[in-house]
């Protein structure tokens, strides 16, 4: 059984450097790089991230912020390749509470919940002469 500090590569290819507790990754600062391009880094509990981390898939998607069981959970960062980001609240892996979504059409700040814009949300779009105006975003 391993404990302590080492590493592990698993049958799919994934590897893990860092703590370790009952034969799973378990602390502070651990290292996960994954057969299919991506990594991740953070604080590991039962084999998963929990508390704060940040991960890069191997499509360049990248978040950091808080986990929760291997989930985005708490407040955190979601950049898309296209650029698109998501600065806000995340529950269960969505996003979920207080944020702001800027893409190169604006930015467009309000309150989602499992993973949807709710009403009210506002949007400052970008014009051609970099001024901003405001507009009401429909529900989704």
């Amino acid at each position: 059984m391993k404990e302590g500090f080492g590493e592990m590569r698993y049958a799919n290819g994934d590897m893990y450097r860092g703590e370790f507790l009952h034969d799973k990754p378990h602390g502070p600062e651990g290292s996960c790089t994954f057969a299919h391009g991506g990594q991740g880094t953070g604080d590991f509990r039962n084999g998963l991230l929990h508390g704060h981390g940040a991960v890069t898939y191997g499509d360049s998607t990248c978040y950091m912020g808080g986990f929760s069981e291997g989930e985005f959970h708490g407040r955190g960062i979601l950049r898309y390749p296209s650029g698109t980001t998501f600065t806000g609240w995340f529950e269960h892996g969505k996003m979920h509470g207080r944020g702001c979504l800027t893409s190169a059409a604006g930015n467009c700040f309000g309150e989602w919940q499992c993973g949807k814009l709710c009403a009210g949300a506002s949007l400052h779009a970008r014009q051609q002469s970099h001024t901003q105006m405001k507009l009401k975003v429909p529900v989704m």
